[in-house]
């Protein structure tokens, strides 16, 4: 902000799960990535339908 830059967005909320799976292969029911979503969004106190963009 004091330097003048432009913002280009925010991080409102994250999250982060393990499956104990496997580190590069996570479980094929994706369990581990819908929990992780689903925490962020809460954490960011948002619904989906608010998200117009996911780095994942």
């Amino acid at each position: 902000m004091r330097r003048g830059a432009r913002i280009l967005g925010r991080v409102a909320g994250y999250a982060s799960t393990s499956d104990a799976t496997h580190l590069t292969a996570p479980h094929r029911d994706g369990r581990g990535l819908s929990d992780a979503a689903t925490g962020a969004l809460r954490e960011a106190g948002t619904a989906a339908s608010e998200v117009d963009y996911v780095n994942a």
